[in-house]
This record gives structure tokens, C-alpha cells and sequence, in this order.
């Protein structure tokens, strides 16, 4: 039985990737905004300065939270590789335990992560494994990776 952790540097490569994908979403929340600025009527207030400053804040603290819980999730990723079973342990999340004589299917995907496959579930394996080429090797031997 051997048990894999995410690298250290691993959450910080997922990390630039999930900004990127904020921002775009940033960029329509702040158009929106400044849409309706232009549709106010020339007697009403305007609260676009207030708003801004505001909303870049509330997301700023929503991204750090989300990000700080997402840290804490793949922190404690934990798979273990035993010659009957395959098990992934995550905070916040059931265990998943699939049988060796179970699994259907393992596919390498293009960015290096693991799908193993069995009827009932499914468990993913980051690229951000350590030890990926003994993880690699360990899963080839229990089904050829596709």
C-alpha cells in the first residue's frame, strides 16, 4: 500500500489558473455596473463611485475566501494504491474506494491528470501528484492507461 499527496508547488500552478478564469467574470460584474451607470435619469444619484470601489472588494474578498477553502481541499488530497484498491480521501468530500477488479477504465488526460473509472464512480488524479511516474506506473499495473 503506498498513499500520494498533492505536491507543495501543485496548488500554486492551480492557482494561476483559477484567476484567469475570475477574471473574465470580474470584467462583466464591473460592465454591468458601469452599464447602469448610463441608464440612470439626470435627477437620480450617482453611485458608481461608491460602487466600485465596493464591488472590487466584496470579489476580492470572495476570491481570497474561495481560494483559501480551495487550498484547503487540495492540501488534503490523499490517494492510496494498494494491489485491491485505489483510494482518494478529501477534506469536505466522501471517500471514494473503487476495487481493482472493478475499474474499467484509466485515461490519461492532456494535462497529465488520471480519470479511473469504475461502473458506480469515479476518481481524478491531479497532475500535481507527487511522485506522478511511480503513480503512473502503479496504476498501468493494475489496468493499461488509455
Amino acid at each position: 500500500m503506498k498513499t500520494f499527496k498533492i505536491s507543495l508547488e501543485g496548488f500554486k500552478q492551480d492557482r494561476k489558473r483559477k484567476i484567469y478564469r475570475t477574471i473574465p467574470a470580474v470584467v462583466v460584474a464591473m460592465a454591468v455596473v458601469v452599464g447602469g451607470h448610463y441608464t440612470r435619469k439626470e435627477n437620480e444619484v450617482n453611485i458608481l463611485p461608491y460602487m466600485i470601489p465596493l464591488i472590487s472588494l466584496a470579489l476580492g474578498v470572495g476570491i481570497y475566501i474561495g481560494l483559501k477553502k480551495q487550498k484547503e481541499m487540495f492540501d488534503s488530497y490523499q490517494l492510496t494504491i494498494d494491489d485491491d484498491v485505489i483510494i482518494r480521501e478529501q477534506l469536505n468530500t466522501p471517500s471514494v474506494a473503487i476495487p481493482s477488479y472493478a475499474i474499467k477504465t484509466i485515461v490519461k488526460q492532456k494535462t497529465g491528470s488520471f480519470i479511473v473509472k469504475s461502473e458506480k464512480n469515479v476518481i481524478i488524479i491531479p497532475s500535481q501528484i507527487e511522485q506522478y511516474a511511480e503513480v503512473e506506473a502503479m496504476l498501468n499495473a493494475i489496468k493499461p492507461i488509455q
